[in-house]
């Protein structure tokens, strides 16, 4: 597998956490659609490591009998024990709507999570409307590295994602209730940027 990663901004410091890189995964070719996990640009993550990748119509597209998406491809050790892996997909004025995947080198699925592991989260300090899920993996034996897959599905994009009206939260925040504020529907689409926290034995 070839890894490239193209840095769009620079490190920025996180509590707990060593990094946070912004990286962008294109196409070897704009037009082209990739069918193996072998095929595709992954980024290499480091225990423990905050990654974001941004996915943009150049993102790199992966078509399989499970897959038919653009991906945000992550490489993990696998071969230090359990991790935890935190996936957040950020809701600007449109949400890449997640699933995740986890498999070797092959595609061989090793744990497949739909979107029922995601919960909405509220914007909070510096953090905005997001989908997150917080999981805990426990590789199997006999791998070095596994890929963490984060893509949406053609089906998604017919719905939308409800979040909180900015003024219910600001009202809330302030320890008023303001029912008549009703939540915002924010389509969904297929860009939008992922984040993938991960923990585990250094």
């Amino acid at each position: 597998m070839y890894l490239r990663a193209l840095l769009l901004g620079g490190c920025i410091a996180l509590t707990g956490c060593q990094s946070a890189s912004v990286i962008e995964q294109p196409h070897a070719a704009s037009a082209q659609a990739f069918n193996v996990i072998s095929q595709l640009q992954a980024t290499q993550v480091k225990f423990p490591s905050t990654t974001k990748v941004v996915i943009t119509p150049t993102t790199q597209y992966l078509r399989n009998e499970q897959i038919s998406s653009p991906v945000a491809v992550f490489e993990v050790p696998a071969n230090r024990g359990q991790m935890s892996l935190t996936i957040t997909s950020d809701i600007k004025d449109s949400v890449f709507y997640p699933h995740v995947m986890i498999t070797d080198r092959n595609g061989a699925v090793i744990e497949n999570y739909d979107d029922s592991v995601f919960e909405y989260r509220k914007p909070r300090l510096n953090l905005g409307n997001r989908l997150v899920a917080e999981l805990d993996f426990y590789p199997p034996q006999g791998y070095k590295n596994l890929y963490v897959v984060v893509y949406t599905k053609a089906a998604d994009l017919q719905d939308v994602t409800y979040v909180a009206h900015p003024g219910r939260v600001d009202a809330e925040a302030r320890g008023n209730y303001m029912p008549e504020l009703k939540d915002i529907a924010v389509p969904r689409s297929l860009t939008g940027t992922v984040e993938l926290d991960v923990a585990g034995p250094g």
